[in-house]
């Protein structure tokens, strides 16, 4: 394989970064997230990846060519409270919890899935790129199918403290089985380096776009790293638009079995 590049913009100041790793596996659930992301918390393109192995295309974005892997990153905004309505009684003061750590965010995302023989190189440019920015805590966001679609989301954790937090927000550990491509290298090679790497499951539509399954991932991300949200409806916005085509291409073709694939 011919060398992989990466290309750095800018040199932001991060504060305790987490990453999320988003490409196009199952239902593209790991891509559809992380671009909801990107766009809803407008962060800029810090970096990216390319290979004369990688497909030929330059994504542009603000009028600006990227890299067919592109690694953006900032602060996620302030989360704030809704004031009370004028008139409206003020309710009990709760007991005080405890305040969320600060994270900034590091997003990596494409819409190509690599090749086998590319994968090694470019995961390894990854967990370099993201060491060199102080992420320590990395989540690759991945679609499973075969299971059933109302099954929780499942994580596999890297290291021992990692399990710990994904069952701390009630996620199902996977025990035995196989992580495959990006997500499985960034498991197996940023664990051996000491980082903090986990992969969350979900099921996912083989067939379509899932963004239904893609927002369900944003769940125990958002519990694990409360300062990490963003608001998901327009995925189910777009998950039902999705149905209704779907539905009117069956109607059309006499397929009596219409309906959501997730319900």
């Amino acid at each position: 394989m011919t060398e992989t590049r990466v290309m750095h913009f800018s040199e932001p100041e991060l504060r305790d970064p987490v990453a999320l790793v988003g490409f196009p596996t199952v239902g593209l659930v790991g891509s559809i997230l992380a671009g909801l992301v990107v766009r809803e918390m407008d962060l800029p393109v810090i970096a990216g990846i390319t290979s004369p192995d990688i497909p030929p295309y330059t994504f542009v974005t603000g009028g600006l060519p990227c890299p067919q892997i592109r690694i953006m990153a900032g602060t996620p905004p302030r989360i704030r409270k809704k004031k009370k309505a004028e008139g409206e009684e003020k309710e009990e003061a709760p007991a005080k919890k405890k305040r969320s750590k600060p994270h900034d965010i590091v997003v990596v995302t494409s819409e190509i899935a690599p090749k086998p023989k590319q994968t090694y190189d470019i995961s390894i440019a990854i967990l370099d790129t993201l060491r060199e920015l102080g992420v320590n805590d990395i989540i690759c966001l991945e679609g499973v199918a075969g299971i059933e679609p109302t099954a929780p989301v499942g994580g596999v954790g890297g290291n021992e403290a990692v399990r710990q937090k994904l069952e701390s927000v009630n996620v199902p550990l996977m025990n035995d089985g196989i992580v495959r491509g990006i997500s499985g290298i960034l498991l197996m090679e940023g664990s051996y380096q000491g980082m903090n790497v986990m992969s969350l499951m979900v099921p996912a539509n083989p067939q379509l776009p899932d963004p239904r399954a893609a927002a369900r991932l944003m769940e125990p991300v958002t519990a694990m790293y409360p300062r990490i949200a963003i608001d998901t409806d327009p995925l189910f916005k777009e998950a039902d638009e999705i149905d209704s085509r779907v539905q009117s291409q069956q109607l059309q073709a006499g397929d009596p079995a219409t309906g959501g694939f997730y319900r």
